[in-house]
């Protein structure tokens, strides 16, 4: 009983908080209508149409210019979340469904548009400051390992992109850009407690010396985990992260940056205990060829190395030795205000040592890619044309186009329209996966698999108003896909049952998107998201009487809101609702399997208790709402989070 209460009182205090600060603004805002302010609060909070963005052209562009829908995270969104992974950052925005046990330390599974992220995040683009992340086995990215600690912001193109950056980016690309060092020499150290002894330790440097800035980071994370195995144990998770990067200018206009960075994990899960060790380096030079800099050559070169260790419980040891090697060059030239010309070359190696249960995979992939795009800008008419060519050695070549326009009708008013092609490469696992045998059942791989391939088409609208004097930003989208030669895992054999993926699949996907930001009042903030997404089978071979259903693990709706406070002695709050709709778990649509709507508040905040000293807390699942996002497990109920930051 002495717990309950003291979670109810701690429910009320932040609940009380809160409505203070609300109310709090709403009096200042009052006070000082007449008032000439220095410098408003709510600069700081929304997202202005002429904020600069790298993921829609692989350079810096407004976003108000961008033919294809962008959403971007800021760092004080970042900050504000106090996030143990990336993926907790990526939930609310409009369009990307997260799905995992909710289990701390849990791996998840993203839905980007309508397209199944299968096990992980298998048909998105990962790229940290521009180096392509996703491993080399599945094809997948673990956003466990991203440092938190030193995200600036996250960018997300929502869908194809294959015409700028290849395989994977056939749902869309996340680039998480990591904090510029040269901004000032500082730092800062955080603690924090939660639910089922969850513990976190981070701290951050930064230095500026001359021509050298450096930035450091190290990350300590454990926790008991949410879930219990069957024998007792806790279903626990531990890692460390460490991060690095240095900008050097050399010369008087290029810039050279190192970065480099290793995470560990380990997890107790029902079948294994896991050890994930990973490791990057990443080179990227920035040379301006003339002095108006309107010739730019940008050179990268990156290594990402990944090795995992599964001791199953039944005595087997699985191995798996991973690595890519890339390099890119890209060009771009400025032939005016009004054409702007960006090509590149790219290369890169992806090799995979794995020992499975029956069998030892030792394979490698290479790949060479040529892209080319010319912005072109007539009056308030913008085209975007672009095409790019992969050529991988186990499928042949691939070429992926791509045509974007904007038009700005009224000033802070653009309408876009964007379609193209997309495609996602079988992985080293989809083709020669070794017979694995999981619940019975033994899957393989399948070296005659072929790339999975889209088109698709989207109009939009974005548009930033004033309503008695406050900021409202308004994006809108609608997106048509359809896919043909999707895999899935089918049964070729019945003694032994034994599956293998094959392309037997085709989709139908139709999505809306709503992203709205309004500045209610000084520092008062309100966030609100609704996608709708009809995604469905158009074709399912192994079972014709399937065509026509939704596919599975997709909810028609999702939504979310927020609504957040910064006073001006730099306290925050926030309150925020996550909703998802009803949702079926297999291609059959079966009712008694459905996934029923929830929705889930959190709230939270950050108290300035001197200049360089802040304490925050969170709760999660407010309300201890019992609901599940998998059928298989429900969701852990009220959690809480509270810490200390210390800044110097």
């Amino acid at each position: 009983m002495k717990k309950t209460n003291t979670h109810a009182a701690i429910i009320a205090l932040i609940i009380i908080l809160f409505t203070l600060f609300t109310l709090q603004a709403w009096a200042q805002e009052e006070e000082k209508k007449e008032e000439v302010k220095k410098e408003e609060p709510e600069k700081l909070l929304t997202l202005p149409l002429d904020e600069y963005v790298v993921v829609g052209t692989r350079g810096e562009r407004k976003l108000e210019s961008l033919s294809g829908t962008v959403s971007v995270i800021s760092n004080k969104d970042v900050e504000a979340a106090n996030a143990v992974s990336a993926d907790e950052l990526l939930g609310d925005i409009p369009g990307i469904h997260i799905q995992g046990t909710g289990g701390y330390g849990d791996k998840v599974t993203l839905n980007l548009r309508g397209l199944q992220g299968r096990w992980g995040a298998q048909r998105v683009l990962v790229l940290i400051d521009g180096r392509p992340a996703n491993e080399e086995y599945l094809g997948d990215f673990d956003f466990r390992y991203v440092p938190v600690e030193a995200i600036e912001r996250i960018e997300v193109a929502k869908g194809p992109a294959s015409a700028l950056y290849g395989g994977l980016a056939i749902g869309g690309v996340i680039n998480i850009v990591t904090k510029d060092p040269r901004k000032g020499s500082g730092g800062k150290v955080s603690a924090s407690l939660g639910s089922h002894n969850t513990r976190r330790y981070t701290t951050v440097l930064t230095s500026v010396k001359g021509a050298v800035a450096g930035l450091l980071t190290m990350n300590m994370f454990g926790t008991d985990g949410y879930l219990k195995n069957s024998d007792g144990s806790n279903r626990d998770f531990e890692s460390g992260r460490l991060y690095s990067k240095t900008h050097y200018k050399v010369g008087k206009r290029s810039t050279l940056t190192f970065a480099s960075g290793t995470s560990y994990g380990t997890t107790h899960e029902e079948d294994f205990k896991r050890y994930d060790v990973n490791d990057f380096q990443h080179f990227l030079l920035e040379t301006p060829l003339d002095e108006g800099k309107k010739k730019k050559l940008d050179l990268r070169i990156y290594r990402n190395g990944t090795f995992s260790e599964l001791a199953w419980t039944y005595g087997f040891d699985g191995r798996y030795h991973q690595y890519t090697a890339g390099a890119q060059a890209k060009y771009t030239h400025i032939f005016s205000d009004n054409n702007t010309l960006t090509s590149g070359i790219e290369g890169k190696t992806q090799r995979a040592n794995v020992g499975e249960t029956a069998g030892h995979v030792e394979e490698q992939i290479t790949e060479s890619s040529l892209y080319l795009q010319d912005e072109l800008i007539f009056g308030r008419l913008k085209l975007t044309l672009g095409a790019r060519l992969d050529n991988n050695e186990e499928f042949g070549s691939q070429v992926s186009p791509r045509l974007g326009m904007t038009y700005e009708p009224a000033k802070n008013t653009v309408l876009r329209m964007a379609c193209g092609k997309a495609y996602r490469p079988p992985t080293i696992s989809d083709l020669y996966m070794p017979p694995v045998t999981y619940m019975g059942m033994i899957f393989e791989g399948n070296p005659d698999l072929e790339p999975e391939t889209l088109w698709s088409g989207e109009l939009g609208l974005r548009h930033k108003l004033k309503v008695a004097k406050r900021e409202i930003s308004l994006d809108l989208a609608v997106c048509r896909s359809r896919g043909v030669d999707f895999w899935d895992y089918m049964v070729v054999n019945f003694v032994p049952l034994t599956l293998r993926p094959l392309n037997v699949n085709a989709t139908n996907i139709f999505s809306g998107e709503a992203e709205i930001s309004a500045m209610l009042a000084s520092g008062l903030k309100l966030s609100l998201g609704y996608t709708y997404t009809d995604a469905r089978y158009s074709r399912y071979e192994p079972d014709p009487s399937i065509e026509h259903n939704h596919i599975e693990q997709i909810p028609q709706h999702t939504g979310s809101a927020a609504l957040s406070h910064r006073s001006e002695e730099g306290h925050t709050a926030f309150a925020s609702v996550r909703i998802s709709g009803d949702r079926y778990t297999d291609p059959e649509n079966t009712k008694a399997k459905k996934l029923h709507s929830f929705a889930i508040l959190s709230v939270g905040g950050t108290a300035k208790l001197s200049e360089h000293t802040k304490a925050f807390a969170r709760i999660d699942n407010l309300a201890d709402k019992k609901y599940r996002v998998i059928s298989t497990q429900v969701q852990p109920g009220r959690t809480f989070t509270f810490g200390m930051s210390v800044e110097f």
